[in-house]
């Protein structure tokens, strides 16, 4: 099934943020308005 609700670029910088910047998978969705488990999907 394809994600076809965020911009891919979106996406990619929201990961970034988590992985190379440290912030929390907690602290994101509610920044970027994301659903509880969609960075934990991506």
């Amino acid at each position: 099934m394809a994600n076809n609700k965020y911009d891919p670029n979106l996406q990619k910088r929201i990961i970034r943020l988590h992985l190379e910047e440290g912030q929390s998978v907690k602290s994101l969705p509610d920044e970027y308005n994301l659903g509880s488990g969609t960075l934990r999907y991506w």
